[in-house]
């Protein structure tokens, strides 16, 4: 899987084959480079037999569905030269329903050496010469067509020698502007070529993009070489989140967002993670303090266990926040899945989990992130619930109104502290025993 490669700025490096979008420069598809690998690990059924660089090139294609029947007709692919050939092109064309561009090398399979011989030489050869043609100029081409395969194959010589195959049978020329120094000249230039330089900075923009403002591949120095390559899947993962963002602002004015330039993405998503908070623990505001885990009589008191409760019983904490709130959520929430301390003096039924609600505030004034049995079974929660004379199997405990945590529950819902009963003769009595007429 590793390469070492002196021509690139990461001589030893993981290599990935990328496919990306020619317009907003999205990673749509990565592959690692897994060299002639007989197992075909996580490869396409349509592109396991082929050689190493067509494999990857077919695979990225049925993963992504790029050969899936569009109204716009086939869609037009650019390979560099590490993956075009005569032999790619065909198959693309006939199996994937894809015109492809691309340079070619000239030892790839189906390139014709004996037609498409143009040198780097800047002396004109004995042909040349006969016919009083200057070698070496830029600007001259060859173009060959495969009537059979219906295959396009150019060279065109620039400051070297450029091959071309592709499926897209066009052999118009065009004129391109080339520098040589402060001079600028006009040259003669394959279509197929133009179109080639067109379509294919799409993986270098987005490894640009990647690299400005982020790059921690780059960045990050650690010994292992697999931690680097997912610290590259995490700059693939975030250049698509910044390009969906930007893409969802163009298409919807009415979201009243604004586009992220590069660094500001970054620099918005290192605040987001370092003020990010886990929901498993509801959001609290600080860790729990080994007070609250000492006073946890269910961790320390060996009798108090959760065991099997009995049908239809309901957790004595969600119970209490759904009486006070009168919230459906809650009142649903407190009869599933709960469970009952196994002392037989205890009796209490509770949940033995985090209630997944984060509208609860019993457990904010308990204690948060501790689970309803628990909170049941601490030093507060034993002052709060008190054992029911009547004996009722699935609610064995009543609540002490006159708790201050049961006081603050009800004053967080809008009601009086202490709850009040109407007596019939038309007077409000409360918990404290003063009467007063309405």
């Amino acid at each position: 899987m590793r390469q070492c490669n002196k021509d690139k700025p990461d001589k030893c490096r993981v290599n990935f084959f990328m496919l990306a979008d020619a317009k907003k420069y999205s990673v749509l598809h990565v592959d690692v480079y897994q060299g002639a690998n007989p197992r075909d690990i996580n490869i396409h059924k349509e592109a396991k037999g082929l050689p190493t660089t067509q494999k990857a090139v077919v695979n990225a294609v049925m993963q992504t569905r790029l050969h899936a029947e569009t109204r716009g007709g086939f869609r037009h692919v650019s390979l560099d030269n590490r993956c075009q050939c005569p032999e790619l092109a065909f198959l693309l064309r006939e199996r994937c329903r894809l015109y492809s561009s691309g340079t070619c090398r000239r030892k790839r399979k189906g390139w014709s050496k004996a037609l498409m011989n143009l040198s780097k030489e800047e002396k004109p050869s004995k042909a040349e010469a006969a016919k009083g043609m200057i070698g070496g100029a830029r600007g001259q081409y060859k173009i060959a067509y495969d009537r059979i395969n219906n295959v396009l194959q150019c060279q065109w010589r620039d400051s070297k020698v450029v091959n071309c195959v592709s499926t897209l049978i066009n052999a118009s020329i065009e004129q391109v502007t080339r520098h040589r120094g402060p001079t600028a000249t006009f040259v003669e230039c394959p279509r197929i070529l133009v179109k080639y330089q067109q379509t294919m900075f799409g993986v270098d923009k987005g490894d640009q993009m990647r690299l400005h403002g982020g790059g921690f591949a780059r960045k990050a120095h650690f010994q292992k070489w697999y931690k680097r390559s997912f610290m590259a899947i995490m700059d693939f993962i975030l250049l698509n989140s910044l390009i969906a963002w930007n893409m969802a602002v163009e298409e919807d004015s009415q979201l009243h967002r604004q586009k992220f330039s590069r660094h500001d993405f970054c620099t918005w998503i290192a605040e987001e993670l370092l003020h990010y908070q886990d929901p498993a623990r509801r959001q609290q505001r600080e860790p729990l303090s080994p007070n609250i885990i000492r006073d946890s009589t269910s961790r320390n008191n060996p009798q108090h266990l959760p065991g099997p409760a009995k049908k239809r019983s309901t957790c004595q904490v969600c119970r209490l926040e759904a009486n006070i709130s009168n919230s459906k959520e809650a009142k649903a929430l407190s009869s599933r899945n709960c469970v009952a301390c196994l002392d037989p003096e205890c009796r209490i039924v509770a949940h033995n989990h985090v209630p997944s609600s984060s509208t609860f505030k019993i457990h904010d004034l308990l204690g948060p992130g501790q689970t309803c049995f628990d909170l049941a079974h601490s030093a507060k929660g034993r002052m709060i619930w008190e054992p029911d004379v009547r004996g009722l199997a699935t609610v064995p405990y009543k609540v002490k109104t006159s708790h201050p945590i049961v006081q603050a529950l009800r004053s967080h819902y809008g009601l009086q502290p202490r709850k009040t009963r109407r007596p019939t003769d038309g007077s409000v009595i409360s918990n404290n025993n003063s009467a007063t007429s309405v």
